[in-house]
């Protein structure tokens, strides 16, 4: 077989990572996967050698990819609340685009340590406890976020953010809402969410 084509394997990833995180296909066969990405599933093995490994670099890809775009909020010299703006619709667009990520990160880390999965969840834990939480500290200190401490602080926030996309299916059945309903109400709760964390000295 001739050398590996790095398009030809970004094109794989980027089906499988559809397939998984957008579509919620948890089973998906390597054929599955060659058959939507149009290429022989020999291909699949070729790059990857297993529909788990290949599982494992997707799942990694979409964590590191969630790093740099944290990373990249928190170093830009701008307002806190700016910054949770931008975190909320960083995390917001990304439970929309692929709202099963979420669950197979947890099923991953539940089912097996993954070293390559948990060496990628590092990067993130410092950017967190290292250099947001300390940001969340000061604006409690400078009085524009109610005492909490800075876990409860962000595990608030994320709650906010994923939650109404992980019960997708139970919001829009209860409230009648289709597609296009359901997206225009999650993207209606970034003000919502900020009027819930931020005093409101902090955001007029």
């Amino acid at each position: 077989m001739a050398g590996k084509d790095i398009q030809t394997e970004i094109h794989i990833r980027e089906t499988a990572k559809k397939i998984f995180f957008k579509e919620g296909r948890f089973n998906a066969t390597t054929q599955e996967i060659a058959n939507e990405a149009g290429v022989n599933r020999a291909l699949i093995h070729y790059y990857f050698r297993s529909r788990d490994l290949l599982f494992e670099a997707v799942l990694k890809d979409g964590i590191d990819m969630m790093h740099v775009k944290i990373q990249s909020i928190m170093a830009t010299d701008i307002s806190f609340r700016e910054k949770i703006s931008r975190f909320i619709d960083l995390v917001t667009q990304e439970a929309l685009d692929f709202p099963y990520l979420e669950t197979f990160i947890i099923t991953a880390l539940n089912e097996k340590e993954q070293s390559l999965i948990l060496n990628s969840f590092d990067k993130i834990k410092t950017e967190v406890v290292d250099v947001f939480a300390p940001k969340v500290e000061a604006e409690i200190a400078l009085g524009t976020i109610e005492p909490i401490t800075a876990t409860q602080f962000m595990i608030n926030l994320l709650s906010l953010c994923t939650y109404p996309v992980v019960s997708k299916a139970l919001i829009q059945k209860v409230f009648d809402l289709n597609e296009e309903a359901f997206r225009q109400l999650i993207l209606e709760r970034k003000e919502i969410i900020l009027n819930i964390l931020l005093k409101k000295k902090a955001i007029e």
